[in-house]
This record gives structure tokens, sequence and C-alpha cells, in this order.
């Protein structure tokens, strides 16, 4: 189950999608550590379960 890419994967990009939506919508500004974090931590879960699948081109997309 902790080693899920679905839903390690889902996680990082719904982390990713929420700090963009919520700075379109003027809620968080892109200087903000929570906007960073949540950008660091979706960037990381989602190259994270491209690893696990073994898509490299995706890990290496994530991951930069």
């Amino acid at each position: 189950m902790l080693n899920d890419p679905v839903i390690i994967g889902s996680t990082g990009v719904m982390l990713l999608l929420g700090a963009f939506f919520l700075n379109l919508f003027r809620m968080m500004k892109t200087d903000s550590y929570a906007y960073m974090l949540m950008n660091v931590a979706g960037g990381g879960l989602s190259c994270y379960a491209s690893l696990l699948i073994n898509f490299i081109p995706f890990a290496v997309l994530e991951g930069t």
C-alpha cells in the first residue's frame, strides 16, 4: 500500500495542481513557503511514483 504508484502519483499531482490553482485564484503567493513546499512535495511524490513504474522520462522531468 505504501508503494502503490497510483496513490503516490495521484497525491503528488493533487499537491501540484492545488498549489497552481490556489495561486491562480490569488489565494497563495508563489513566494510563500506553503507554495514552495506543495510544489517540492508534489514533484517529489510524482518523481517517486514514476520511478516505481520505471517510467524514467517522467522521473527526469519531475526530478528537475
